[in-house]
């Protein structure tokens, strides 16, 4: 089929004359957009080939735009899921110098084909938003080769879509036979397709055909509306003139375009919708206007005013109260709630739990919207239905400066909620010690209790909050008082597992002697080791006085226990015994043995336990560790497999993959740790310090090792942090030419193209990909 190919011009500037649209059956001469004038911006190519990422309320310099739109093609090359076509993307859409009429070989082009088919069939599922972006994306920046190899590929096999979507997004000529089932039920109809693209002549073909102006795609969106979420007042316009009844046509969620184009923050839109008299008060399922949806979101200021100044009602709430002042304060949107302030909102309504405006304000510790707030109210102790107070919720939050801005201005210190609890007690909970430094400076009772029975000495043991406990020790709370005693406290500190409550209220010297034989006796009862260690460690062991005959027998056991453990209970030949059976035995057998600290591997032949050498990177433990597993035929390797997903087992098998394999990196428990967690800042400072070629390559290694088969899932995180979500915040770097490119060069550059045997080349050379077998 003969097709209908445009010019690189019209790929690169929207602003063309209608006499040179892909779709007009004359076609266009091929030139270049630099040969033939045209400029070009980071931020309109954006809008152009990523109109469902793009948002007015976007703002930043030509850098940030350039960042923002190569970031966004290295998100798109996840959809595509083939491996081995990776370079090729990178080639023909990556880099600086973009690839004209590329020929790749025919295996290749074959391949590339297959991954784009596979990635445009997410527009039938949850990346919905992606897949639309990459038809986008493809019809304006693929190379006509690719362009005719993607719509063979799609019309020969079984594709999702039909042949005329697939002619559209290859830019090939529109046949009568493709109209046939333009109006049939798919997820992206053509005429949504046309909006998108920003193609009026394609649009008016479409609609000369017989396209329904009223169809929508699976999220209930017309064309129309669409037009609107993505900016695209232009063809607004044209839809608007055929159907005015799609001006307040909703979508599924009750949305309408004026949602739609408030929510991207798109005020050209919105200036076109209001004066053609869409109803700017319409709510959609959830009970939201426009200006609700404008306040809560990125908006600016400017769009507020619009609607406002247009008749938007600003006291009317959604279904769980929220109306759009207490949503620009509850979003912390200084500016708009002021606005609103000065326009007459009223600042007393509350949303359905009973939260105003203070409340919202003392969560996001905005001292300025406080003050503001501050003079039409009569006192700060208003309440919500839990008789949470403005003060509550910033200690709640660890609010400082609201906090103290409260209590200056007369904000009760010992208000109780519903249940009790006071700003006190909620700020040791969330452990905010500068807020309850600032509330004991107001000589509140330090052991009042919520009627529950808890005081604020119980709230940081049960917390596990070490140092609110020794302060409020030393600000004079008492462990025994009426409804609470220091047995209690420890008991609910083992019950949490905060054995380091205990041992600080052991080292505080707090607890009678009492208190400590009575908890030494419930410890050895419901056999807590390590309370017990705690015990012994204290200097509570056989010599107290009173101790019933079954106790003392229970407690020479476990001191026997105890002692054995630190002087080395296993030794060398029962160590051996162990190790030379390991590989039969079940990973049940193992947990027995946590409580005298042995663990079957890292146990040396002296009787000494090297686990922690061996996490901390130790090379003597390590080879001891490897040298072992050789001559036991790989048990340890085993252990590791059956072993659960637990940050040890991860630091041991990390440090003993990179010395098998070559690459080991002296990293710390610690370090190891954080990796584990699998989280952007860990593998940030790791690239820090070893560079990225040399993560790079150690991840690589950690993917095939069988060593690592329990961590495959963290290590696809970090991979694709360090492939994707790194490089898009720090792009690659640009090479720069003897005569440095500035401004409207360097973006021209980006988009020129070069002959395909560099293209060639640079393929051939790129090996900075990494590729699990």
């Amino acid at each position: 089929m003969p097709k209908r190919d445009a010019p690189e011009s019209e790929r690169l500037s929207p602003e063309q004359p209608s006499q040179q649209r892909r779709y007009q059956l004359t076609g266009a001469s091929s030139s270049s957009a630099h040969s033939s004038g045209h400029t070009v911006s980071w931020q309109t190519q954006f809008h152009t080939h990523f109109p469902l990422w793009y948002s007015g309320n976007m703002e930043g310099n030509a850098q940030y735009w350039e960042e923002i739109y190569k970031g966004s093609v290295k998100k798109l090359s996840i959809l595509v899921p083939h491996q081995n076509i990776r370079s090729e993307w990178k080639m023909l859409f990556g880099t600086r110098s973009q690839v004209g009429e590329t020929v790749l070989r025919a295996p290749k082009m074959e391949l590339l084909c297959q991954a784009l088919i596979t990635g445009i069939k997410y527009l039938e599922g949850f990346k919905f938003r992606d897949a639309c972006n990459l038809v986008t994306f493809l019809h304006h920046r693929m190379p006509s080769t690719l362009a005719d190899a993607l719509y063979t590929a799609a019309t020969s096999t079984e594709a999702a879509q039909s042949p005329l979507f697939w002619a559209i997004v290859c830019r090939q000529q529109l046949t009568d036979d493709m109209f046939s089932g333009l109006n049939d039920d798919t997820c992206l109809p053509a005429l949504h397709l046309a909006v998108l693209l920003n193609d009026r002549t394609l649009l008016q073909q479409l609609l000369d055909a017989g396209a329904d102006i009223l169809k929508k795609n699976h999220e209930g969106e017309s064309a129309f509306f669409v037009a609107a979420k993505t900016g695209k007042a232009g063809m607004l316009d044209a839809l608007y003139s055929v159907n005015a009844i799609l001006l307040d046509e909703p979508d599924s969620t009750g949305n309408t375009p004026l949602h739609a184009a408030a929510d991207a923050g798109h005020l050209e839109v919105l200036r076109y919708l209001s004066s053609h008299g869409a109803d700017i008060n319409r709510r959609n399922h959830e009970g939201a206007t426009p200006l609700l949806t404008v306040c809560e979101g990125d908006s600016d200021i400017c769009l507020v005013r619009h609607l406002v100044d247009n008749g938007a009602d600003i006291e009317i709430p959604d279904d769980s109260g929220f109306t759009p002042l207490l949503t620009a304060v509850w979003a912390d949107k200084e500016d708009i709630a002021k606005y609103l302030l000065d326009k007459g909102a009223s600042p007393h309504k509350t949303e359905a739990s009973g939260k105003g405006a203070l409340h919202f304000a003392a969560e996001n510790d905005n001292v300025e919207l406080i003050k503001r707030l501050a003079v039409r109210f009569e006192h700060f102790d208003i309440h919500d239905e839990s008789r949470l107070t403005p003060l509550h919720v910033a200690a709640w939050t660890g609010c400082t400066e609201s906090a103290q801005f409260l209590l200056a201005n007369g904000a009760n210190p010992s208000c109780m909620s519903a249940n009790g609890s006071t700003p006190l007690h909620l700020a040791i909970i969330q452990d905010a010690f500068d807020v309850v430094k600032l509330l004991l400076k107001y000589n509140i009772d330090i052991n009042e209790g919520w009627r529950t029975g808890h005081t604020a000495l119980a709230c940081a043991a049960l917390s596990g909050r070490v140092h609110m406990l020794l302060y409020l020790l030393k600000k004079g709370a008492t462990l025994n008082l009426p409804g609470q005693s220091a047995f209690g406290l420890l008991q609910s500190a083992v019950h949490n597992r905060h054995i380091d409550v205990v041992i600080a209220l052991f080292l505080s010297k707090a607890l009678s002697e009492y208190d400590c034989q009575h908890f030494l006796e419930y410890a050895v009862t419901s056999r807590h080791s390590d309370v017990i260690d705690v015990c012994f460690q204290s200097g509570y062991y056989l010599h107290h006085r009173h101790m019933p005959p079954a106790l003392r027998d229970e407690l020479q056991k476990r001191s026997d226990e105890n002692k054995a453990m630190r002087q080395g209970s296993l030794q060398a030949q029962a160590t051996f015994a162990l190790e030379k059976n390991l590989a039969v035995y079940q990973p049940r057998t193992i947990p027995p043995l946590k409580p005298l600290r042995v663990m079957p591997i890292g146990y040396g032949p002296d009787g000494r336990n090297y686990l922690d050498n061996a996490m901390n990177g130790c090379m003597r433990t390590l080879l001891w560790i490897n040298a072992y597993d050789r001559q036991i035929n790989g048990s340890v390797v085993s252990w590791l497999k059956k072993a659960h997903d637990t940050p040890e087992s991860f630091c041991i098998a990390v440090n003993l993959t990179g010395l098998r394999h070559g690459c080991f990196l002296p990293l710390s428990a610690k370090q190891l740790k954080k990796l584990y967690r699998a989280t952007p800042d860990s593998l940030t400072e790791l690239v820090h310090i070893h560079g990225q070629a040399v993560v790079r390559k150690w991840l690589t290694t950690l993917a095939n090792a069988e060593e690592m088969s329990n961590f495959h899932d963290r290590y696809q995180r970090l991979s694709h942090y360090l492939l994707v979500e790194m490089a898009a915040e720090k792009p690659v770097a640009i090479e720069v030419p003897a005569a440095p490119l500035r401004g409207q060069r360097r973006i021209t550059e980006f988009f020129q193209p070069r002959a395909p045997e560099e293209g060639t080349q640079a393929l051939a050379g790129s090996s900075d990909i990494i590729r699990p077998s």
